[in-house]
């Protein structure tokens, strides 16, 4: 998929500049393996771009998102309403019409290069991080279960969780359907094929940090620092040392981030 073609369709030819940006994200008493990964993914995007930014962790980051998951990014514009972007191909998109971002004075074949990675991410990496979180009964339930009623009161703690998990099972049986072992199998020929291309740089592209180093930093980093029951996941991860040390790498770049500030409850005013 041409990232490009990502641009949110109201970015598009928009004149303005973001001029800053709100990561909203779950809490880190509730934030699930999945939405680890892809908050690591836009922080390291975002500190390449230089992009000024702040995070704030709220309990119902994934109620407030319009996709409904976690996390989404609150663009500041000049104008009085913000730009909400969800995934991290439309916010490089967005911000490569703006010529702003990492990755956006690469050729064609280096572009090709870094979609073919977030797309190896996104098909064999992205698929397990679900699956163990969701559909492994292991995990689900000492694991997602327990992190989803973080913060909620009797009877809701116990109610809510087992519903998102069974609307989720419900939405993805096709991910069901494929089974464990054959996505671990996936996931380990993926974290190869990754350690491998990297060879001992400190990045995949010769010019620097791009896109493609912040989707597999995001991922890598979210799987060896989650506990997840299981530890399926992070045994297989372990085993490649050069996405280890990949991901020991500071992150280069000049964002500039400020703590995480916590919020129990954000409310959107209309």
């Amino acid at each position: 998929m041409d990232l490009a073609s990502s641009v949110p369709f109201t970015a598009r030819g928009w004149p303005q500049k973001p001029s800053g940006a709100i990561l909203y994200h779950s809490t880190p008493e509730s934030e699930i393996l999945s939405d680890k990964a892809r908050r690591l993914s836009f922080e390291c995007y975002l500190q390449l771009s230089g992009l000024q930014y702040c995070t704030k962790a709220v309990c119902n980051a994934v109620d407030m998102s319009p996709s409904g998951t976690s996390p989404f990014l609150c663009l500041t514009l000049n104008s009085r309403l913000p730009l909400i972007i969800w995934g991290l191909p439309q916010l490089f998109a967005f911000l490569a019409t703006h010529e702003m971002g990492a990755g956006r004075e690469l050729t064609l074949r280096e572009k090709g290069e870094v979609e073919a990675i977030v797309s190896l991410v996104n098909t064999r990496i992205s698929p397990i991080e679900e699956y163990e979180t969701w559909l492994n009964s292991e995990n689900a339930i000492d694991y997602t279960e327990r992190l989803q009623g973080a913060g909620l009161s009797w009877p809701l703690n116990k109610i809510l969780p087992k519903f998102r998990r069974l609307c989720y099972w419900w939405n993805h049986c096709d991910l069901w359907s494929q089974g464990r072992k054959p996505l671990l199998l996936d996931f380990d020929q993926a974290c190869e094929v990754l350690s491998q291309r990297l060879g001992d740089k400190e990045c995949f592209l010769d010019k620097g940090w791009s896109l493609a180093d912040a989707v597999v930093f995001g991922h890598v980093q979210a799987i060896l620092t989650t506990p997840l029951p299981s530890g399926d996941l992070t045994r297989l991860a372990l085993r490649h040392q050069g996405l280890v040390d990949f991901c020991r790498v500071s992150v280069p770049g000049k964002g500039v981030r400020v703590e995480v500030e916590v919020e129990d409850v954000i409310r959107w005013r209309t």
